[in-house]
């Protein structure tokens, strides 16, 4: 067990770290909102790492941060990967996805109004669609499966846990696939509270639920860290991510997902 002051009014609450005795290079899902550990810490983040108010719904998806932490401006080949990947993502949905369905998932994914530009540049829709250069957030979204680095460390009176992102500063990134490199290249979420419980769906929410990327990345870096207790611990020989929708069965290829993390 290990203290951690969660609260506002610095009353320290006791839980076992989920990760504290995991080795370097476990896989661990991000817990829903509705799964953490600490409801004030949950609301912490959402403020200081997704820079919104909680609203109606938990937050599915916030910042993280990460050492010299700042924005990506991803050239042209960065996005024209990123799409690529979009495009993969369509192969674990029983189906290619039509062009007027490519195009409206990648408008979802850029809309600068949404949370992987975090309400920035709000002319900017990136090379593909108006000649702009994104601005583009480390965010991680609940349910994606990571890698671990390490084991929790203290900061700042809390205890914290290193994942692996993709340094985008360096050539990392090339010949990267969803199917290579599946705990980089997360499932975007959208988090819905309905009368009876938290329900986290595919965002955006699409005809057949797509599974969209999102890419966890860093610059300069290949680590960034959370809250210890936002990791759920995965199976050992885990060989492809952890289902990362809650309450929902998704129209998506199950074989896509480690089917003893089905929720």
């Amino acid at each position: 067990m290990f203290t951690l002051d969660a609260y506002f009014d610095n009353t320290q609450v006791q839980y076992k770290s989920v990760v504290e005795n995991l080795p370097s290079g476990q896989f661990a899902r991000v817990r829903h909102c509705s799964q953490s550990p600490v409801t004030e810490y949950r609301t912490y983040m959402d403020w200081r790492f997704g820079n919104r108010t909680m609203g109606a719904n938990d937050p599915s998806c916030f910042k993280y941060p990460f050492e010299n932490e700042t924005y990506l401006r991803p050239t042209q080949e960065q996005e024209d990967w990123w799409y690529e990947r979009l495009v993969e993502s369509s192969h674990y949905a029983g189906g290619e996805m039509s062009q007027e369905q490519l195009d409206a998932a990648w408008k979802n994914l850029v809309n600068p109004k949404k949370a992987f530009t975090n309400n920035r540049d709000l002319d900017v829709w990136g090379y593909r669609i108006n000649g702009r250069q994104l601005r583009m957030e480390p965010v991680v979204c609940t349910g994606a499966t990571v890698k671990l680095i390490d084991t929790p460390f203290l900061w700042n009176g809390q205890y914290w846990q290193k994942f692996e992102v993709i340094d985008m500063a360096s050539d990392d990134w090339r010949g990267m696939t969803i199917e290579s490199h599946w705990w980089l290249i997360q499932a975007a979420t959208s988090s819905l509270n309905t009368a009876s419980a938290e329900q986290v769906n595919p965002f955006p929410k699409m005809q057949g639920d797509r599974m969209t990327p999102y890419i966890l990345w860093g610059w300069g870096v290949s680590e960034a860290y959370l809250p210890a207790g936002w990791f759920e611990p995965l199976p050992a020989d885990l060989a492809k991510p952890a289902y990362p929708y809650l309450g929902t069965w998704a129209v998506v290829d199950l074989n896509r997902f480690d089917e003893r993390t089905i929720q």
